[in-house]
């Protein structure tokens, strides 16, 4: 505790240490009743992870409700590429790399952010014009998509079982400051439909800060000799596998209805994964409705949407209300 309060850097490298230790020294590794061994240990993670990747049947528990949503995404793509997107200049890069942690793993392209830091203005300029690019297509390419995913033991349970791991994928430099420029952008209009109690994916808090109202109702109940019920929800895997289109409906009515939608929503289409386990790499995994393993990111755009507290959003009826924006002279649906 007294590292990190002092020193962040070897507060991290602890933690990394102990979660290297002892992990890639496994023999076998047992997927869905079948037992990988030697070095196809690599194989049965990308068993696990894809099984992991890939919707239920459940996920689409009501069929006319997700063809709802689908038919209003697609208005929602018809509504934003009638907008624009304000430009990326060299302040707006420079600073989003400023907010990106240091001293981290490299990502699948082993590259990380200090090779961003010190190569000078010169690739400044040209990352500037890159982003510009990609803003004016809205598109993401898919290079700037693949993740390295790394099995993490969760240090309970045998380590022999995959179920026993999760995934943590550091994403490409590239989409982190991208994410961080579009972060900065959408937060005000964020903050103001995210739920006051919501700690997770908050600026400024974390989830040590929800312990505080237990701790005051449990010492305040017994003064006052009444009985206290706390219920603790262990939301496991809850968002390993979520279908996209939900989260980018949601998204929109936050209020977020320019381009950057398109970017966000690009982010994550056809994003790729590649595993790492004892030094070597495997490509795996293709998202292509729902989320994959977790991502380790500092702040998704969409992750702080999509939390359990967040407000409910009213519905919208965008096949009736595109056709009055086209008499609006483009304007926002609201």
């Amino acid at each position: 505790m007294e590292a990190r309060s002092n020193n962040m850097e070897v507060f991290h490298k602890l933690v990394q240490k102990n979660r290297r230790k002892g992990i890639e020294h496994i023999q076998d590794i047992n997927v869905n009743g079948a037992t990988y061994s030697g070095d196809k240990v690599i194989e049965g993670f990308k068993e696990h992870f894809c099984t992991l990747s890939t919707l239920k049947e459940e996920a689409f528990s009501n069929p006319e409700y997700h063809s709802q949503v689908e038919m209003e995404i697609s208005n929602i793509c018809k509504l934003v590429d009638q907008e624009t997107i304000r430009p990326v200049i060299e302040n707006d890069v420079r600073k989003a790399i400023s907010t990106i942690n240091r001293n981290k793993s490299a990502d699948y392209h082993n590259i990380t952010i200090e090779h961003f830091i010190y190569a000078g203005d010169n690739i400044l300029s040209a990352l500037t014009q890159l982003i510009n690019i990609i803003f004016l297509e809205g598109d993401i390419p898919t290079i700037l998509k693949i993740g390295l995913l790394s099995p993490v033991f969760k240090n309970k349970g045998s380590k022999n079982d995959a179920l026993n791991y999760r995934g943590i994928t550091i994403l490409p430099v590239e989409s982190k400051i991208i994410e961080a420029i579009i972060r900065d952008r959408i937060q005000p209009k964020v903050q103001k439909v995210q739920n006051p109690t919501q700690r997770g994916f908050t600026k400024g808090s974390s989830p040590m800060n929800a312990a505080l109202p237990v701790e005051e109702m449990y010492r305040i109940l017994p003064e006052k000799k009444q009985n206290g019920y706390l219920v603790l929800l262990d939301a496991k895997a809850a968002f390993d596998t979520v279908v996209h289109s939900h989260l980018f409906r949601r998204v929109y009515h936050a209020g977020i209805q320019d381009r950057t939608w398109t970017i966000i929503r690009s982010l994550h289409q056809n994003a790729e994964s590649s595993i790492k386990w004892s030094g070597k790499n495997i490509r795996a995994l293709h998202s292509r409705h729902g989320c994959q393993a977790r991502r380790h990111t500092e702040y998704r755009p969409v992750q702080v949407i999509h939390q359990p507290s967040v407000r409910p959003l009213p519905k919208y009826n965008l096949r009736h209300d595109y056709k009055e924006c086209q008499h609006k002279q483009h304007q926002m649906c609201r």
